[in-house]
């Protein structure tokens, strides 16, 4: 069976989400709460993402050797993810988000890294991105303790056998080390980030593309996203659906661009397609096992479009 096309890197973690009446919480107040769930979150909301849409994705990280861990493992593997990369270390803790929602659009998030030491070199992560094609990097990975002394090299040593690293800098962007950040700019293809997580960390997307990036995808929300590459500039607006849960959102919008990069889509194409997979799931209340699935991406576009061939052939396929 062919190796994964697609790797995660890292931001391997446990989502406890939460269900609350309202945000913010109020010092004092008493609520009670919706129901509790576990579910996999950071990289694995991508990863589920792209397994739902058709992709071959693997997970390349580390994980506690606790019941957490083992949870995410499961849970990862029985949605088609390859987990063969995932190291467990001894006396290793999870990484923990707990992910407050009010179940109209706002969410809050409250992590813990877990605690493990970093894992020693590891030639099949290495052999990995010899077949892979695509690395996805979140910017929480160049802040997890476990990985934090090898990333840099591993995303160096992806980019040097011909596979993209596409770095998402996501709101851990403006708090990691300066001289890391430049070093996963440097190493990447393209990269994902809001405006406020590219102006915290000082980077245009003219900037980004004299420095040798490709494109640049700045994400709006409900708005959409904006395009820049070195074909030009272009708007790709978003898909007016209610709206229950953002959490994971950002994750299926890089999900979904990843798979319109590999069918070979234009980037206009590739833009409305992802945009689609994140309205599928900013309707869904969860993270994890609740990211949308092939059908809810052709809902929405058969619902709002498709105003593109490429995406009227994708409704076709089986």
């Amino acid at each position: 069976m062919a190796g994964p096309e697609v790797l995660a890197i890292g931001s391997l973690v446990a989502d406890v989400l939460v269900l609350v009446p309202q945000l913010p919480i109020r010092p004092g107040s008493t609520h009670a709460l919706g129901p509790i769930r576990i579910e996999p979150g950071g990289s694995g909301n991508f990863l589920i993402t792209g397994a739902r849409l058709g992709l071959r994705v693997g997970a390349l990280g580390v994980l506690g050797a606790d019941e957490l861990g083992e949870l995410v493992v499961q849970a990862l593997a029985a949605e088609g993810v390859d987990v063969g990369l995932v190291r467990r270390m001894p006396s290793a803790r999870t990484t923990v988000v707990l992910v407050l929602t009010d179940g109209s659009g706002q969410h809050a998030l409250i992590g813990a890294f877990g605690v493990s030491p970093a894992p020693p070199g590891d030639p099949a992560w290495e052999a990995a991105f010899q077949a892979a094609r695509v690395a996805f990097l979140p910017g929480y990975t160049l802040a997890e303790p476990a990985l934090q002394p090898i990333v840099l090299p591993l995303i160096r040593r992806a980019h040097a056998l011909g596979c993209a690293v596409l770095l998402d800098v996501g709101p851990m962007g403006a708090h990691l080390p300066r001289a890391d950040l430049e070093a996963a700019i440097a190493a990447s293809e393209g990269v994902f980030g809001t405006e406020e997580e590219l102006a915290a960390i000082g980077l245009t997307p003219e900037a980004a593309l004299e420095r040798g990036l490709r494109w640049v995808v700045v994400k709006r929300g409900a708005a959409g996203c904006q395009v820049v590459s070195h074909a030009g500039v272009f708007e790709a607006p978003g898909f007016p659906v209610p709206v229950q849960d953002t959490a994971g959102a950002g994750d299926s919008f890089a999900a979904g661009w990843v798979y319109g990069l590999l069918q070979g889509w234009p980037l206009p194409v590739v833009a409305n397609f992802a945009n689609a997979v994140g309205a599928a799931k900013v309707q869904k209340l969860g993270t994890g096992r609740q990211m949308p699935t092939r059908t809810e991406v052709r809902q929405v576009l058969a619902q709002h479009g498709p105003t593109f061939p490429e995406l009227a052939a994708w409704m076709c396929l089986p």
